[in-house]
């Protein structure tokens, strides 16, 4: 049994919508889904003596979860984070002394890819530490096949943490001017200088730090942001007048 779990307890959500169009998916495909809507939770599950003792109300939502062979979690996202209910039924659905519970949002993993972090380190690095049982239904699962590795981690989150990985690697344009011809290496440092403090600085080449063969071949040059065309030139005009403020 597939269950559906709607993250939000906020009546009308869209949320349950989405479930709803889940849910025709499914039956047109001959499978049934368990939906474990959060807006249904039993008020005395909010009571802080919950952590010690879930109250019997709650075991439907619970068994529902345990009982699953898959979930479907459909559920609003704020500001990279999730409601405080779905948090919330996460906690108490799984707290367990000295257990670590992490969750990887776009948010927490773009910010992992900016630190130079990719999506195949975070991979090995799931099923490095992968919970024994995991590891013991993947080789059940594959048996047979030599693709038991990668399957520690379910296809979907492989995929999706592949997704946001090539998100970084979209290229960006940027309305530029090309600077070249300088009469001199000084005249060069000093706007390219200049460029990267206005941060108007795109790329750049000096040939002056390059082989005597590139030397020869290409000049050196820098690309400038638009915008900054004018301050860019005026700056140089200044420096060839004899230095300017």
């Amino acid at each position: 049994m597939i269950s559906l779990l709607i993250g939000t307890n906020r009546p009308g959500s869209s949320s349950r919508k989405i479930g709803a169009e889940l849910e025709s998916i499914y039956a047109e495909l001959g499978v049934s889904l368990n939906v474990i809507d959060l807006a249904g939770l039993p008020p005395e599950i909010f009571s802080t003596g919950s952590y010690a003792e879930k109250p019997d109300s709650f075991a439907p939502f619970s068994q529902a979860v345990l009982d699953a062979d898959g979930l479907i979690v459909v559920t609003p996202e704020y500001n990279g984070g999730m409601p405080g209910v779905l948090k919330y039924f996460i906690d108490i659905e799984f707290y367990t002394p000295n257990m670590i519970c992490g969750m990887m949002t776009r948010q927490s993993v773009k910010s992992a890819m900016d630190k130079g972090i990719t999506a195949q380190q975070i991979l090995d690095f799931i099923q490095e530490h992968a919970h024994p049982t995991m590891i013991e239904r993947a080789q059940e699962n594959n048996k047979g096949s030599s693709n038991s590795r990668n399957s520690v981690v379910p296809e979907n989150v492989r995929d999706q943490l592949m997704l946001w990985f090539q998100e970084t690697k979209k290229f960006a344009v940027n309305d530029a001017k090309l600077y070249n011809n300088f009469e001199s290496v000084e005249l060069y440092r000093m706007v390219l200088e200049y460029a990267n403090k206005k941060g108007a600085l795109l790329a750049s080449y000096d040939s002056s730090t390059s082989n005597i063969l590139e030397q020869q071949q290409i000049s050196s040059w820098m690309t400038i942001k638009s915008k900054h065309h004018n301050d860019i030139k005026r700056f140089i005009k200044e420096q060839r007048n004899g230095g300017g403020n």
